[in-house]
C-alpha cells in the first residue's frame, strides 16, 4: 500500500506540477514560439484604439501576357499619439516589385533602392530624427511588410506600389491573382531563435476573428486587353462588375470591402486553337530585352502527338531493400504499362554500379515490357548509392540526338534520395537540360525530399512521392497526366544577324499541350535579325517560327516592363538554386546586384522613402511613441484556432523537456525531505 501511495503522490504532484508548468509558460511567453495570436477588437471608441490602414485601392492593367499593377494604401493616425505601424501583405510569387512613393499632405517622395540592412539602419535613424519615413520589405517572395514611422495624431499617408508580373496560361486558361491577405503563420520555437526579430514581427501579426469584416476599405479595376479575341471572363471567387468592351477588351470592377479576406481571381480564355508564338520587345540604353510566348494549341489531337523516349533510372541500392525497392518494381510495372506503342523506353538499374536494360531505347511492345519486368526481378541489388555515376552513364546516348529527332525524352528518376551530394546531381541535371526533362520519383516512407523535389525543379519536370504500395496506382495516373501530349520537342530558339544574351530559363523544355513556355532575354541589337523558334512535330516536319524583329508591331515595342520581369525571372531561378543547397555568397551578390540595378524589391533589397521635411511632435507624446499592427482579416473559411497558437485538441503549449526534468527532480527532493 505504501508503494502505491507514494506512486499517486508522484503522479498528482507531477500533474499539477506539469499543468502549472504550462500556465506559467503561457504568461511568461513573448509569443516567439507560438502562432500569430488572436486580436479581437471588442471597442471601436477607445482613445488608444488605432487602426492605420484606412484604404486599399488597386489599379491593374494586363496587356497580352504583362499585368502592370499599383496598389495605393492609405493609412491614417487616428488616435492622440505619434505612432509607428507595421503593416504585412501579400503579392503575387511571379510579382516584380519595382517601385513605391510616399505622400504625406501634398508632399509625395520617391523611394530609393537600398541594400536591406542598409535600408534599415536608415529607416531606424528617421525614426529617431522624428522624419516621416516608409520601408518595404519582402519577408518571403509573396509576403511583404510596410513599416511606417513617425505617423502624427489625426495625419494620412498614402504609399503607392508599383510591379509588373507576367501571366502565363496553364490548360488554356489566363489567370490573373491579386492576394489580399496574409494567413496566420505557425513559428516553430526552436527556428524562430534563429530568426531575426523582423521575422518575428511579420510573422507574429494579429488577426480579426473569423468572419469579422476587414476594418479598411477595398477597391479594384481590372483592365484586359488582348491582340486576340477573348472567348470568356470571369472572377472565380467575388461577385464584381464585368464589362465587355470589344472582342479583346473588358474590365472588372471590385468595391467590396467584405471580399477583402480572400483573393481575387480573375481567368479568361483566348478563342485561338493553334500554337501561338508571339514576341514582345523593349529597347533600353544600355539593353535590349525580349520575351518570347510559345503557346501550345488548346486541343491536341492523337496524330499531334509526339512519340515519346522514357530513360528510367532506377535505385536499387542497400537502402532500397524491402518495401521501398518492392514498390519501385510495382511503380515500374504501371509506368512501362501506360506507354503507347509507339513510345520506347530503356531501364538503367544503379547502385554502386549500373546495370542496363537495351543500351539504346527498345519499343514500348507488350513483349518487351514483360521482358525488361523479369529482368529487372530477377538484378542484384544492394551497395551505395552513386546516382550522379548513374545519371552520367544516362545521359551520355542522349548527348548524341540528332537535330531531326522528333521523340520527346523524359528521365525519371526512381530513388529513396539517401545522398549527402545533392548539389552534383542538380548541377547535373541543370547544365542537360536541354537533353530531356526530368522527372523525379521518391519511394519511402521517409525520402529525402529535398532531392526529390530540387532533381525536378531543375529538370523542369515534377516530383512525386510514394510513401506506401497503395499510392503507386494514383501517383502513376497524375504523372501521365503531366507528361502526355509533347505537341513539339527538340527546341531551339536562337538568333539571325543578333545575338540573344542571358535567355530565362537557358535551356528550353519540351512542349506539351496545355503547358506553354515563355522565355525572356537580351538582344545584342534592338529590331534588327530576326529570332527563330524550331521543333520537331510529331509526324517528323521541323515546325519553325521566324519572328522578323523589324517587323513587330509597334504595340508590342517599348514594353518597359520587360527588363524587370527578366531580372524577376533570374532573380526567382537564382533563389531556387539557393533553396537547393547551392553556394549562397555568390548567389546572394548577384542578386543583391540585380535588385540595386533594376530598382527591383528582392530578398536582400527594400525599397525606403524618408520625408526630408522637420516635423514638429506635441509635448506630450514626444518621448513615446508605439508601434500598431495592423490587424488583418482572418482568410475566408479559417477558423481561429489558426491563429490561437494552439493546435486542434490542446489549449496550451507544450513545455519544455528541461522544465519537466527540473520539476520532477524538485519534486523527488521534496519527497526524500517528508
Amino acid at each position: 500500500m505504501k508503494t502505491l501511495a507514494r506512486i499517486l503522490y508522484f503522479v498528482t504532484v507531477y500533474t499539477a506540477l506539469f499543468f502549472a508548468q504550462r500556465v506559467f509558460a503561457l504568461e511568461t511567453s513573448e509569443d516567439k514560439t507560438l502562432a500569430p495570436y488572436l486580436q479581437v477588437n471588442t471597442s471601436r471608441d477607445t482613445s488608444g484604439e488605432v487602426i492605420p490602414l484606412k484604404n486599399t485601392v488597386v489599379n491593374a492593367r494586363i496587356d497580352g501576357i504583362i499585368a502592370h499593377v499599383t496598389v495605393e494604401q492609405t493609412y491614417a493616425n487616428t488616435g492622440n499619439e505619434t505612432i509607428h505601424a507595421e503593416y504585412v501583405f501579400p503579392g503575387s510569387t511571379r510579382a516584380a516589385v519595382h517601385g513605391m512613393t510616399m505622400k504625406i499632405g501634398e508632399r509625395i517622395t520617391r523611394a530609393v533602392i537600398r541594400e536591406k540592412q542598409q535600408a534599415q539602419q536608415e529607416f531606424a535613424k528617421a525614426k529617431i530624427e522624428n522624419k516621416a519615413a516608409s520601408l518595404l520589405e519582402q519577408q518571403r517572395p509573396n509576403v511583404f511588410q510596410m513599416s511606417l514611422a513617425n505617423i502624427l495624431p489625426g495625419e494620412q499617408v498614402t504609399i503607392t506600389l508599383e510591379y509588373s508580373e507576367s501571366i502565363i496560361p496553364e490548360q488554356g486558361l489566363y489567370q490573373w491573382v491579386f492576394p489580399t491577405v496574409v494567413g496566420p503563420r505557425y513559428t516553430h520555437g526552436g527556428q524562430d531563435s534563429q530568426n531575426s526579430s523582423n521575422q518575428q514581427s511579420w510573422s507574429a501579426n494579429p488577426h480579426l476573428s473569423a468572419g469579422e469584416a476587414p476594418v479598411s476599405n477595398f477597391s479594384l479595376d481590372l483592365q484586359v486587353r488582348s491582340a486576340l479575341d477573348l472567348a470568356e471572363l470571369q472572377c472565380l471567387n467575388h461577385k464584381g462588375a464585368i464589362d465587355w468592351k470589344s472582342k479583346q477588351q473588358a474590365s472588372f470592377q471590385l468595391r467590396s470591402a467584405e471580399d477583402a479576406n480572400r483573393d481575387v481571381i480573375v481567368v479568361w480564355r483566348l478563342s485561338k486553337n493553334q500554337i501561338d508564338s508571339g514576341v514582345l520587345l523593349h529597347h533600353g540604353e544600355k539593353e535590349n530585352t525580349f520575351l518570347l510566348q510559345i503557346e501550345p494549341p488548346a486541343r491536341v489531337v492523337k496524330d499531334q502527338i509526339n512519340p515519346r523516349d522514357y530513360h528510367f533510372v532506377v535505385d536499387v541500392s542497400g537502402s532500397m531493400l524491402g518495401f521501398p525497392l518492392d514498390t519501385s518494381y510495382q511503380l515500374m510495372r504501371k509506368l512501362l504499362g501506360s506507354l503507347n506503342a509507339n513510345d520506347s523506353f530503356s531501364i538503367s538499374l544503379f547502385a554502386g554500379n549500373s546495370q542496363t536494360f537495351a543500351e539504346s531505347p527498345t519499343p514500348a511492345t507488350h513483349e518487351n515490357i514483360e521482358k525488361a519486368i523479369r529482368w529487372m526481378e530477377r538484378a542484384p541489388s544492394g551497395g551505395s548509392t552513386e546516382l550522379v555515376q548513374a545519371l552520367r552513364r544516362a545521359y551520355a546516348p542522349l548527348s548524341r540526338r540528332d537535330d531531326d529527332d522528333a521523340r520527346s525524352r523524359s528521365m525519371i528518376v526512381i530513388t529513396d534520395g539517401y545522398i549527402n551530394f545533392e548539389t552534383e546531381a542538380f548541377h547535373l541535371i541543370r547544365e542537360n537540360l536541354h537533353l530531356c526533362n526530368v522527372y523525379a520519383f521518391g519511394i519511402g516512407g521517409s525520402v529525402n525530399r529535398h532531392l526529390i523535389e530540387g532533381m525536378a525543379a531543375c529538370g523542369q519536370g515534377e516530383p512525386f512521392i510514394v510513401t506506401q504500395p497503395g499510392e503507386a496506382e494514383a501517383v502513376v495516373k497524375r504523372f501521365v497526366a503531366y507528361s502526355t501530349s509533347p505537341v513539339l520537342s527538340n527546341i531551339t530558339l536562337r538568333a539571325e544577324d543578333n545575338e540573344i544574351i542571358d535567355a530565362e530559363p537557358a535551356s528550353v523544355r519540351d512542349l506539351f499541350a496545355e503547358r506553354p513556355i515563355a522565355i525572356t532575354g537580351k538582344l545584342r541589337h534592338h529590331q534588327q535579325g530576326k529570332l527563330i523558334l524550331s521543333g520537331m512535330q510529331a509526324d517528323g516536319s521541323r515546325y519553325e517560327k521566324i519572328v522578323d524583329l523589324k517587323e513587330v508591331p509597334a504595340e508590342r515595342q517599348n514594353i518597359p516592363a520587360l527588363p524587370i520581369l527578366w531580372a524577376r525571372e533570374r532573380v526567382r531561378h537564382l533563389g531556387d538554386y539557393q533553396s537547393l543547397g547551392l553556394p549562397t555568397t555568390e548567389i546572394r551578390d548577384e542578386i543583391l546586384d540585380l535588385g540595386l540595378k533594376y530598382s527591383l524589391l528582392t530578398e536582400y533589397t527594400s525599397f525606403l522613402a524618408i520625408d526630408e521635411t522637420p516635423r514638429t511632435l506635441a509635448e506630450n507624446n514626444a518621448d513615446f511613441k508605439k508601434t500598431e499592427r495592423q490587424v488583418l482579416p482572418m482568410p475566408a473559411g479559417v477558423s481561429n484556432s489558426a491563429a490561437s497558437g494552439f493546435s486542434k485538441g490542446s489549449s496550451v503549449p507544450e513545455p519544455s523537456t528541461t522544465s519537466l526534468l527540473a520539476l520532477l527532480l524538485a519534486m523527488l527532493c521534496l519527497h526524500r525531505k517528508r
